[in-house]
């Protein structure tokens, strides 16, 4: 052991751990302390949803898509207990994207394609079948970059 250290190196390890969680529980939610309730109710989740965008009725890129309209950026991600999704980034980029790439009036051309925004909800039953149904949130007319 070097002398300048005056605790042995195998304890700075554990050390650590428990100073992390004596702060956790004294500053509760503050990050990167917080303790998020998120991580203990997902474990007994039996449905979440996953974010998807659909161009012509197949799953595509958003960004693949240009000069919106119709479609709502504030509106793709409903807030209700029956739509669990975990995977809010992509939403807000999706938003983002829908932000920057509107149009206020529908445009007068024969590109243009249907679009769709919304989640494939996933759900397992108390037998452990999967199921899967498909929540639309958004539509409206884009055209293909």
């Amino acid at each position: 052991m070097d002398a300048w250290l005056p605790i042995p190196l195998a304890w700075w390890g554990p050390l650590a751990a428990v100073l992390y969680g004596v702060i956790c529980l004294a500053v509760e939610n503050v990050f990167p302390f917080s303790r998020y309730a998120l991580y203990a109710r997902s474990g007994v989740r039996t449905k979440g949803a996953v974010p998807t965008f659909w161009a012509e009725g197949e799953p595509a890129l958003i960004a693949d898509y240009e000069e919106f309209h119709g479609i709502d950026p504030e509106t793709i991600y409903p807030q209700h207990d029956d739509l669990q999704c975990s995977l809010e980034w992509p939403v807000r980029e999706a938003q983002d994207w829908l932000r920057r790439h509107r149009l206020p009036e529908p445009p007068e051309d024969a590109a243009r394609v249907e679009v769709r925004y919304g989640f494939r909800v996933l759900e397992v039953n108390d037998a452990g079948d999967l199921t899967e149904s498909i929540i639309i949130t958004a539509t409206g007319t884009a055209r293909r970059r």
